[in-house]
């Protein structure tokens, strides 16, 4: 009797050192995935890049967006003549929730 407790009592152990390994490769291959998704969002090229002002920025010269701010709106903004759009935009009781 005496081995076959001992046995279970190893058995015990070395079940809960073989699921503490395998939690921790999931949580590895969990923490690559999301490193891969950060990297991918570094490393994406905007739609659209808001012309160079002369101060040697990161502007490619193409429009900022494909539309004009303060036309009608009431918004405040003002768009100058090839079509750039200027102003500000105020974010007021905005909530981001992320899955945990």
């Amino acid at each position: 009797h005496t081995v076959l407790l001992a046995f279970m009592l190893y058995q015990g152990q070395l079940q809960e050192y073989a699921q503490n390994l395998l939690n921790s490769f999931t949580s590895l291959l969990k923490s690559s995935g999301a490193a891969a998704k950060v990297f991918d969002y570094i490393e994406r090229r905007p739609r659209y890049r808001r012309p160079d002002k002369g101060g040697g920025g990161r502007g490619g010269g193409e429009p900022a967006a494909p539309w004009k701010l303060g036309h009608g709106a009431g918004g405040g903004g003002e768009s100058t003549e090839n079509g750039d759009a200027c102003g500000l935009v105020e974010l007021r009781d905005v909530f981001f929730c992320y899955p945990s």
